[in-house]
């Protein structure tokens, strides 16, 4: 995950406020301290780059101890306002290492800012009221990075998730329209090829022969350019207004009477999409398996659950048909599917949480 603004933002408050530990060392008058704080201000200075840079790497720890560390010298031995140090930490813990509050990490960064806090009130009861909205603002900016970047997190996930979704529709599709191909037009251009070699050697001997097989084959031959425009239509159609509209002419093309009955809203482009293939499947399975002759489709909305049904007044639900590949469909969409047998014919019935 890269958080490029975030990076910017805690480089800047990471060592931007070092010019005023760097120039309270340098009006330091004795060596000693001067060789310490100074000393403090690399450790810093090399722990935060370090943090920056190797934010997985298992040292990371090591590193953060000395950063707080150094921050507390910053504070006692400089000045009491360095306190703003924190800023840091607070930013770095919920974006860069992904941790919240209740860390270990979390929790050393609000403990030791409030233990310092007290020290420095203990010291200087007027110094640590005037301290005090800085820590209010830095215990309000703690909290609220911790919130934003855990919406950001789940935020990432889901588009991840989304991807993945994506993908795995994709690859159903291909799977289907495959799988169509083969089943439409594998069988028809097997007996195109024998019926127009039988056509040739009847065409001298037997000619009213000849042309019957001739009719038969001008006969395949469109029913194979509507299936494969079918699937073409199939694969253009995306939206649940399209795919309704193109299932409408599927069924009047097979007879079957075709009532809907669509109202929906906020449903993202991919779920539409694959809400869509769902409405396709399911008036698939009727028109090739249910010898009905009417089809009710509705589509209704109510708050953020999608409530889909198509129901018909042929067979039912026979031995040969399955409803495993709409039941892996639907899961793959946190929904749920319901069948329910008429008088006469089947009603299938899924519940659909909608994600914008």
């Amino acid at each position: 995950m890269k958080w490029t603004h975030i990076n910017l933002m805690q480089y800047g408050t990471s060592l931007i406020f070092l010019i005023f530990p760097i120039t309270n060392m340098m009006q330091t008058a004795s060596l000693e301290w001067k060789l310490l704080k100074l000393l403090c201000i690399i450790l810093y200075l090399v722990s935060v780059i370090y943090m920056m840079n190797n934010n997985k790497n298992k040292r990371i720890f090591i590193a953060f101890c000395i950063v707080i560390l150094s921050i507390t010298v910053f504070i006692h031995f400089c000045n009491p306002g360095n306190i703003l140090f924190y800023l840091f930490p607070i930013s770095y813990v919920p974006y860069a290492l992904g941790k919240n509050i209740n860390s270990l990490y979390g929790r050393i960064t609000l403990i030791t800012l409030l233990l310092n806090y007290a020290i420095i009130f203990i010291q200087s009861p007027s110094y640590g009221v005037d301290l005090s909205p800085h820590i209010l603002f830095i215990i309000m900016m703690m909290f609220s990075m911790d919130y934003f970047a855990e919406q950001s997190r789940k935020q990432y996930e889901m588009n991840i998730k989304n991807e993945k979704l994506a993908l795995l529709s994709s690859q159903i599709e291909r799977n289907r329209i495959s799988q169509d191909l083969h089943d439409s037009l594998g069988q028809v251009f097997s007996t195109l090829s024998v019926k127009s070699e039988l056509a040739m050697k009847l065409v001298e001997k037997h000619p009213d022969m000849a042309k019957d097989e001739l009719k038969e084959i001008q006969s395949l031959s469109q029913t194979s350019l509507y299936k494969v425009r079918s699937i073409i239509e199939d694969i253009k159609s995306t939206t649940i207004d399209d795919e309704v509209n193109h299932v409408g002419k599927i069924l009047n093309d097979a007879g079957i009477a075709f009532k809907h009955n669509v109202q929906y809203q906020d449903v993202g482009v991919l779920q539409q999409h694959e809400i869509s293939m769902l409405i396709k499947e399911l008036i698939n399975n009727v028109v090739k398996h249910s010898s009905a002759t009417q089809v009710k489709l509705s589509v209704t909305q109510v708050n953020r659950m999608l409530k889909l049904s198509v129901e018909d007044n042929g067979l039912g639900l026979s031995a040969n048909v399955s409803l495993k590949s709409i039941e892996a469909r639907v899961k793959t969409m946190n929904g749920f599917v319901e069948t329910r047998s008429k008088e006469p014919g089947l009603g299938v019935y899924v519940t659909i949480e909608v994600k914008s």
